[in-house]
C-alpha cells in the first residue's frame, strides 16, 4: 500500500513538472486520448466512453497503415473509435469501420513497444473476404509483389521458409505467406 501511494505521490509531482514545462510527450497523448475514450463498466471491463461513441458514429472509416507496428494503446484507441466495437463475448474488437493494413514479417519497431501480436490476433479471428460471405471482420491477402523480379521473389520465399516460423518470427512462412510474382 506504501509503494503505491508513493507511486501515486510520484506520478503526480511529474505531471505537474511536464505541463509546467510544456514537456508532455507522446506516450502521455495516448494516455489522455484513453482516459477520454474509455469508461469502465460495472464488471470491469472497458467500454467506448461517451465521447468514444459520438466519435465511432462521426467517422465512417478508419485506416491504419503499418498496423503490424501499433503498440497495445494505439491498438485500443483504434478499437474505442470504430464503430459497432463489441463481440458476442463482449469484448472488445474491432468494428465495422477500421481497415487495417500491415505485414507482421516488417513488423520493426518492438522496441518502440509495437505489439505484432495485435496484428496476429486480429488477423485469425478475421475470416478471408469474399463476396459470397457477409462477415464484420475479413482480410484480403496482399501477397502480390509487383516490383521484384522471379529471382528475388524466389530467393525471398525460399530464405523466409526456412526461417520464419511461430517459434521464429512468429508467423508460419507457408503459401498465404509467401510473395507471389504479379507484374
Amino acid at each position: 500500500v506504501i509503494l503505491i501511494e508513493l507511486l501515486d505521490d510520484y506520478y503526480e509531482i511529474l505531471w505537474k513538472k511536464k505541463c509546467e514545462k510544456n514537456a508532455i510527450n507522446f506516450s502521455d497523448g495516448e494516455r489522455l486520448a484513453l482516459e477520454i475514450l474509455y469508461d469502465i463498466d460495472k464488471n470491469g471491463s472497458i467500454i467506448q466512453s461517451a465521447v468514444a461513441k459520438e466519435l465511432s458514429e462521426y467517422y465512417d472509416i478508419i485506416m491504419i497503415d503499418e498496423y503490424q507496428d501499433s503498440n497495445n494503446k494505439q491498438d485500443l484507441l483504434f478499437k474505442l473509435l470504430s464503430k459497432d466495437s463489441r463481440n458476442e463475448n463482449n469484448n472488445i474488437i474491432y468494428g465495422l469501420n477500421a481497415f487495417l493494413v500491415g505485414d507482421v514479417k516488417q513488423s520493426i519497431y518492438k522496441f518502440r513497444l509495437a505489439n505484432p501480436q495485435n496484428f496476429i490476433e486480429t488477423l485469425a479471428n478475421s475470416v478471408q473476404f469474399s463476396y459470397e460471405n457477409n462477415a464484420a471482420n475479413t482480410y484480403i491477402h496482399l501477397n502480390k509483389n509487383f516490383r521484384s523480379s522471379h529471382q528475388v521473389i524466389n530467393y525471398v520465399n525460399f530464405i523466409f521458409g526456412n526461417i520464419m516460423s511461430e517459434d521464429c518470427g512468429e508467423v508460419n512462412y507457408n503459401e498465404d505467406e509467401m510473395l507471389y510474382f504479379g507484374a
